[in-house]
């Protein structure tokens, strides 16, 4: 099943390369209801007798029913010990009693039935006892290797983009690259801007062909699916109602009505038992017919979409569903909680200030809005940019910080904040005397209250560590870690071995539970980074870190310090390890919380630790799934791929070091202790579980 475009003959078609049956395909959409049975039964012995030593005559006695034909048939088959299957294109047309008259007189044939949404799936399936699978759609690689055949260029992100506009069915994403390659001179990214926010100038092929079915609704139902089709998660029936009830004047019976519907018509797709979201593909149409009613009518449905998201929150705290809230703060323009997000760690780590960035740049360059707001919107930015290393645009922000607070004579926390993140930034150029300046400001602004003091520790072994200052460092993150396991009611003892699961329910329960894991887990990685400068592994640091940082769900460190643990196995030719880092944790991670900035380096980090391991084939195959999106990488990327691609072809001429072997190979290691690596997993679960 699915709508016009999704693919289902050429599906069929390419099924047909990979089968040993004899196959026949029947498209009846001009064959009238009455004569189904008879001409299928036909053309079927004439294509599966007529140059066979069988002769037809055997099948079409005379005088013989249709019925009779698909049953000679059939029993001749099972007789030649050959299996066929039918191809019914278009069974939507036929009514469900036709099908049903073709198929039961037929034990021998295997049918497939390919059909559009609508009424009549759920009559086939009521009356022939199947179930309906719908077509899914291309996966992002495929439609970024049609991109990249058309000459397209976009990151994971951006063909991400083309399947949730178009469902990823065939015929319409092709539809919408070959218009991004023609009209947008490749650019993925801006052509799916410029369609979500209706100002493109070419219609895709999407939008003629499901207008059709979208423009035979009443008025009522559109603007129905236009309020449904802002939400591209899926929700409650009764959070649909939420929204519909204030936009369109549904009630509960009203919206059952709608969805029984919409479900028939292929409109919506149920997620689970209760839980539904329009089509992808039909989204497009449904947003576009709301923003045609006006921005009034649009205002109504974002406010209510913010407030269910809001009410849901604590139950619901789902990476979508932040998300979705986001854009409905930026779309209804509502500032003060999108600059409360933006100076919270864990917003960052979480992925989502790229869907703000541009929206606080506008808000902390406005006269209009107060120093205060502007501060702390400046300080989200800087947040941000720390990671991102521009030095310059870094500066330039941490002056207009410093300039509202003397200017507007701001508070202690805001001196704290900006003396902070100036002394780190003096560090990373390498200027000792105005990092230590920095950091005397820091301690003449700190208020005395313990959590204050660990942070502007960290902050401050984070600058002796941009300063080479690695065992002053070392000193400083020693001490914090032992101080925060203390506060979190553990021991280090209580995490060697133990998965996060494990470790949640020991901890002391407190309001600052989240901060105080993340925090522990930044000291850990500080202090492992150190450790390697001086030369020494870090040991457990990183494995800990990855714990802590999963607890605190801050995803983006967690991947990162993964990554930084797999290089460290890989630099003590571990690959064994290395890629249960991978296979474990990061792999399933990123495609789990859909991060889609994560998934090109670690995939090709993956591919080069293949390498190592001497899977070449492997790691080849890996770097040619990824080829489509290099284009569409920053110059930085597209670098670092290419350079993992030499490195690869390198390995092939000369061997890596060996796997890393037990270090006391003549002595049976014991199964259950931990493993050697230091992974603090048992042995017959780590490295054990290879050899």
């Amino acid at each position: 099943m699915g709508f016009s475009g999704a693919g289902k003959t050429s599906w069929v078609s390419q099924s047909a390369l990979h089968t040993s049956d004899a196959l026949a395909y029947f498209n009846v959409s001009e064959v009238p209801s009455t004569a189904l049975v008879s001409s299928v039964a036909r053309e079927l012995a004439a294509r599966l007798f007529g140059k066979a030593g069988v002769q037809l005559g055997e099948i079409l006695l005379p005088g013989i029913t249709g019925p009779q034909i698909l049953f000679a048939i059939g029993r001749r088959l099972a007789a030649d010990h050959v299996r066929a299957t039918v191809v019914i294109d278009n069974a939507h047309r036929i009514s469900d009693t036709d099908i049903r008259a073709l198929i039961e007189p037929s034990p021998h044939l295997h049918f497939i039935l390919l059909a559009q949404p609508g009424p009549a799936i759920a009559a086939l399936e009521a009356t022939l006892g199947i179930s309906a699978e719908p077509l899914r759609g291309w996966t992002n690689e495929t439609v970024a290797a049609e991109g990249a055949a058309l000459g397209c260029h976009g990151d994971y992100a951006a063909y991400d983009k083309i399947i949730k506009l178009t469902g990823g069915l065939p015929l319409y994403a092709q539809n919408a690259l070959q218009i991004a390659a023609v009209g947008y001179e490749g650019g993925v990214a801006r052509f799916c801007r410029e369609l979500e926010q209706q100002t493109h100038t070419v219609s895709t092929a999407q939008e003629l062909i499901l207008a059709r079915i979208f423009d035979a609704y009443g008025e009522g139902d559109k603007r129905a699916v236009g309020a449904l089709s802002l939400v591209d998660i899926p929700i409650s029936q009764a959070e649909a109602v939420a929204v519909l009830s204030s936009s369109c004047h549904l009630d509960d019976r009203g919206v059952a009505a709608l969805f029984r519907k919409l479900r028939l018509a292929g409109i919506l797709q149920v997620f689970g038992v209760d839980r539904f979201k329009v089509h992808d593909a039909m989204r497009l149409l449904g947003r576009a017919h709301l923003e045609s009613l006006g921005s009034d009518a649009l205002l109504v449905v974002q406010r209510a979409i913010k407030d269910i998201l809001l009410t849901q929150l604590p139950k619901h705290r789902s990476p979508e569903r932040v998300s979705l809230l986001l854009r409905m703060f930026v779309a209804i323009n509502e500032v003060k909680p999108l600059v409360q997000m933006a100076t919270d760690e864990i917003f960052h780590e979480l992925g989502y200030m790229t869907e703000i960035t541009a929206f606080l740049e506008r808000f902390a360059a406005s006269e209009e809005v107060s120093a205060e707001d502007r501060f702390w919107a400046l300080d989200g930015l800087v947040f941000a940019q720390f990671k991102k290393g521009d030095r310059e645009l870094l500066n330039d922000r941490l002056t207009l910080m410093e300039r509202l607070v003397a200017d507007h004579d701001l508070g202690a926390s805001e001196r704290l904040a900006v003396s902070m993140k100036r002394m780190n930034f003096l560090a990373q150029q390498g200027d000792v005397a105005g990092a230590q300046a920095a950091m005397d400001t820091v301690m003449a602004a700190l208020p005395d209250r313990p959590e204050y003091l660990r942070i502007a520790r960290y902050n401050y072994a984070r600058a002796l560590f941009s300063l080479g200052a690695y065992r002053l460092c070392l000193e400083i993150t020693g001490q914090l870690i032992s101080e925060y396991y203390t506060l979190l009611g553990l021991t280090p003892a209580q995490v060697i071995g133990n998965n996060p699961d494990k470790i949640f329910p020991l901890l002391k329960q407190s309001e600052d539970l989240t901060d105080d894991l993340k925090h522990l887990a930044d000291t850990l990685d500080l202090q492992a980074m150190a450790t390697n400068r001086l030369g020494s592994p870090s040991r457990l640091e990183r494995i800990h870190a990855m714990k802590f940082y999963s607890m605190a769900h801050a995803l983006d460190s967690y991947v990162r310090v993964g990554q930084d643990l797999v290089d460290e196995f890989v630099e003590r030719a571990d690959y064994i390890g290395a890629l249960d880092v991978f296979e474990r944790n990061l792999l399933p991670t990123i495609l789990r919380m859909k991060m889609a900035s994560h998934i090109i380096p670690v995939r090709s980090q993956y591919a080069v630790v293949l390498a190592y391991s001497g899977r070449f084939e492997a790691a080849e195959a890996e770097m040619a799934r990824l080829a489509p999106y290099e284009s569409g990488l920053t110059e930085e990327g597209r670098t670092e791929m290419q350079r993992q691609r030499r490195h690869i072809a390198r390995m092939r001429l000369e061997a890596p070091p060996p796997q890393w072997q037990i270090p006391h190979p003549r002595k049976k290691y014991p199964v259950n202790a931990a493993c050697f690596c230091g992974s603090g997993k048992k042995y017959k679960k780590c490295h054990g579980r290879r050899t």
